[in-house]
C-alpha cells in the first residue's frame, strides 16, 4: 500500500490499518530504537505522541490541517489491568478495545454522543493478525451482519508482512477482491512510526520491524495499478528523521510525499 498522509482517526475509513509495512527476510532490529513523538506532514498535519513517566502511552494527537482550518483531537489513552481498554476524544469520538487475553479482538468506534458508527474484529495465527473484518454502519441504519470491508495479510517466515489483500461486499453476502499489495524490497533500520499510522490505532500490533522500500499496488486482475518507491534518512542509531514516497500510478504522472520523524 502506498505511504500516504495517513488520517489516524478518520471515522469513515474505506480501508484500515494505513500502517505500509513491510519487512524481509532476516532483517536486523535497532535495540537502541527510539520513542516517536511526532510524524510531520506536508500542509502542516501532524500526529504527536506523549507518554507516561513509565515509558506507556499517554496520548495521541490528530491535526488534519486543509485549506482555511484545521481539525485537532487529542486522544488520551484509559488503562485497565495494564492494556489500554480505550482511546477518549477531545471531538467525543471513543475507540473501546476488547482483548482475549493480551491480543485485541474487537475496535468499537463511537462517534459524538456515544453512538456506536460500527467495529474491527481481527483473526489471528501464531500471534499474528491476518484477517481484519470492518462492521461500519451509514447514517441512519443499524450496524450491518456482514463485513462492509476484509483484508488478509500474509508474513514472511520471519514474521513480518509480506503482503496485504482486500476485499469489499459483492452480491449474496460474499466478499469480492479488489486490490492487493505486495512488499518487495526493504531497509535493515528500525520502523518507528508503524504502530501510529494505523487506522484505528491497535495497541500491541506487530506488523512490521523495518521500513518499506518498494511496494506493488495489483487491482483485481492482477494488473499493476500503483508503483510505489520510498527512501529514507536516519538519525546515528537508524531511526527514520525524513521519509519521501514516490508513487507512480500506471498510465499517470508520479506525485512525491514528505514526512518527517521527531523523537
Amino acid at each position: 500500500m502506498a505511504i500516504r498522509r495517513t488520517r489516524l482517526f478518520s471515522l469513515l475509513v474505506t480501508t484500515a490499518f494505513l500502517f505500509t509495512a513491510c519487512v524481509k527476510e532476516g532483517v536486523s532490529v535497532n535495540p537502541d530504537a527510539k520513542k516517536l513523538t511526532r510524524i510531520e506532514y506536508e500542509g502542516g498535519s501532524y500526529e504527536a505522541v506523549e507518554y507516561n513517566t513509565d515509558g506507556t502511552l499517554k496520548k495521541i494527537v490528530n491535526h488534519e490541517a486543509y485549506v482555511g482550518g484545521a481539525d485537532h483531537t487529542e486522544y488520551n489513552v484509559v488503562y485497565a489491568n495494564a492494556l489500554i481498554s480505550e482511546l477518549n476524544g477531545t471531538d467525543g469520538s471513543k475507540f473501546k478495545y476488547t482483548y482475549d487475553g493480551k491480543k485485541v479482538i474487537k475496535t468499537e468506534i463511537f462517534m459524538q454522543g456515544g453512538n456506536l458508527l460500527g467495529y474491527y474484529q481481527y483473526t489471528y495465527a501464531d500471534d499474528k493478525v491476518t484477517k481484519v473484518e470492518a462492521f461500519i454502519r451509514t447514517p441512519g441504519t443499524n450496524i450491518p451482519t456482514t463485513p462492509t470491508m476484509r483484508y488478509e495479510n500474509e508474513y514472511y517466515a520471519n514474521g513480518n508482512l509480506k503482503k496485504i489483500t482486500f476485499y469489499s461486499p459483492a452480491q449474496g453476502g460474499n466478499m469480492k477482491k479488489v486490490s492487493e499489495i505486495v512488499c518487495t524490497e526493504y531497509d535493515e533500520k528500525f520502523n518507528t512510526y508503524a504502530l501510529f499510522e494505523n487506522n484505528p490505532f491497535l495497541p500491541l500490533a506487530n506488523f512490521t520491524q523495518n521500513n518499506p522500500l518498494k511496494q506493488t499496488m495489483y487491482d483485481a486482475n492482477g494488473g499493476v495499478s500503483e508503483s510505489i518507491t520510498i527512501s529514507y534518512t536516519y538519525d546515528n542509531y537508524g531511526n527514520p528523521l525524513t521519509r519521501k514516497t514516490v508513487t507512480k500510478p500506471t498510465g499517470q504522472a508520479e506525485y512525491t510525499e514528505n514526512a518527517g520523524f521527531s523523537y
